[in-house]
This record gives structure tokens, C-alpha cells and sequence, in this order.
């Protein structure tokens, strides 16, 4: 049992990160942008 429940529980933080590697860019690019409008 609780090695299932550490399968699982990797197979979460795998989720975790690939959602965060995924919504950092996405809040970040807005800001890049605007910044390269300001800067330019």
C-alpha cells in the first residue's frame, strides 16, 4: 500500500512540474512583451 501510494504521489509531482514548466512562460511572455514595447 504504501508503495503504491508512492507511485502516486511521484506521478503527482510529475503533473505539478509539467503544469508549472507550462504556466511560467505563459505568465512571463506578457510581461516580456511589455517591457520590449517600453523598451523599444
Amino acid at each position: 500500500m504504501l508503495r503504491k501510494q508512492t507511485t502516486y504521489l511521484s506521478k503527482e509531482l510529475k503533473h505539478v512540474k509539467n503544469g508549472l514548466y507550462w504556466c511560467i512562460p505563459a505568465f512571463y511572455a506578457p510581461t516580456l512583451l511589455n517591457t520590449g514595447k517600453i523598451h523599444y
